[in-house]
């Protein structure tokens, strides 16, 4: 229950998110606006981590490939599909924004098959036939 409850806790902050980022990038371009949000967000990190000794972790625990890994994460996740969806919103409707990033998932499972092993179910095929459905219907693809 408490994973449900934080995954639908990110969804509609980033729901929110893909909204808010139509309205900057009305007012600035997509580059410096990702740039401040990867900013603000390393900025609240750090703030937090340091804060109650999260941090240490990095210090005792990290190997040093640990840490390689959440850098390609992050270059990947936080500041090219940063830009790139800050980028769309800039272009296109919150809701098309949003259809399309959604569409993530398939890849995450894709992408879990080969990393880790993780081998798909049927609900998972279900399930993106559902997505991609559900984001031709919302984005009007045909």
């Amino acid at each position: 229950m408490k994973e449900e409850f934080l995954a639908l806790t990110t969804a509609l902050l980033w729901g929110v998110t893909i909204t808010l980022n139509r309205v900057v990038t009305r007012l600035i371009d997509p580059f410096p606006a990702a740039a401040v949000r990867v900013l603000a967000s390393t900025t609240f990190f750090l703030l937090i981590g340091f804060g109650n000794g999260v941090m240490a972790d990095l210090r005792g625990a990290a190997k040093p490939k640990h840490i390689a890994a959440a850098v390609v994460s992050a270059a990947i996740g936080l500041f090219i599909g940063n830009f790139l969806a800050v980028s769309a919103a800039k272009y296109t409707v919150a809701a098309k924004v949003g259809a399309l990033t959604s569409t993530s998932v398939l890849i995450s499972v894709a992408v879990a098959s080969i990393l880790t092993g993780d081998k798909p179910r049927i609900n998972h095929v279900i399930a993106a036939i559902l997505i991609v459905a559900g984001t031709m219907i919302l984005t009007g693809l045909s």
